[in-house]
């Protein structure tokens, strides 16, 4: 067993066996007629300040806390363990009251953020380590600008010579908003080879009627079009990567500032911490 299954089954069980001591725990207080609600608050508003300490451990990189693996690890488990703890403290009830609902839809919104964050971040990465040409993210529109450049260039040294228009006019037809625009935010959110494999078909398609100076010209272009499509995959998989993380972290700190709005207001009108 290799030792990253280890640590998950390890970490699997501590956090199952935690959460059997609550529910142990809440049993008892059921049993003898205790309410608690104030201990759930209290553990679920720890899970938070726990959660977001991990992105101070990022930020302050530089000081000896910790591998940052092992804060993630602590993190993830760490999470999903919050999701039963908010169920024990707020019930399988609707929320009343709008501070309420804005603080259940604002764990909800951060808890599934965070499931669809553990697969961007264990998949996203390594699609873009299987690119033919790794670009830094602020570099990708300069480059992109350079293949569009590169592709007008080519078409019109062609349109100088006579009987190379084939190439020309299918670059006007079919390449020219490929190359020169965004491919908008279907492709952002499910980037894809369907539109490069098209186009490089039909491409393919009328090769038949090119020049013997088109041929070479369009042997360029093939990779211009590869080109440009592995920099809008890159591009795609990063901005998914980038604004997962801030809209998790901004949902974060929405979620500690209110809950500690309710925590404050739960403590006043139940008469102040015990």
């Amino acid at each position: 067993m290799s030792s990253f299954r280890i640590r998950r089954y390890r970490n699997s069980l501590g956090t199952a066996t935690l959460l059997l001591c609550f529910v142990a725990y809440l049993s008892w207080c059921q049993q003898h007629l205790i309410d608690t609600r104030l201990d759930t608050g209290y553990l679920l508003y720890g899970c938070v300040i726990v959660l977001l300490a991990f992105h101070w451990r990022k930020r302050l990189s530089f000081l000896p806390l910790g591998k940052a693996s092992t804060w993630m690890q602590f993190h993830i488990y760490t999470g999903l363990a919050a999701l039963p703890i908010y169920l024990a403290h707020a019930g399988f009830q609707l929320p009343q009251g709008r501070l309420e609902l804005v603080l259940s839809s604002l764990f909800t919104l951060t808890f599934v953020s965070g499931i669809v964050g553990l697969y961007v971040t264990r998949t996203y990465p390594q699609r873009l380590t299987n690119a033919s040409q790794q670009v830094l993210f602020d570099q990708i529109p300069a480059a992109q600008h350079l293949v569009a450049q590169q592709a007008r260039q080519l078409v019109l040294q062609l349109v100088q010579e006579p009987g190379t228009t084939t190439l020309a006019r299918f670059y006007q037809e079919r390449l020219h908003t490929y190359f020169e625009q965004p491919r908008g935010w279907r492709f952002t959110l499910r980037p894809g080879i369907q539109t490069r494999r098209a186009l490089m078909s039909q491409l393919t398609s009328i090769q038949r009627y090119f020049s013997a100076r088109e041929q070479v010209a369009g042997d360029q272009m093939f990779q211009l079009i590869r080109q440009k499509d592995d920099l809008d995959y890159q591009q795609a998989l990063q901005t998914i990567l980038r604004g997962w993380l801030y809209l998790h972290i901004s949902l974060s700190y929405a979620l500690f500032v209110v809950g500690a709005v309710h925590g404050a207001l739960a403590l006043y009108f139940a008469g102040g911490a015990q």
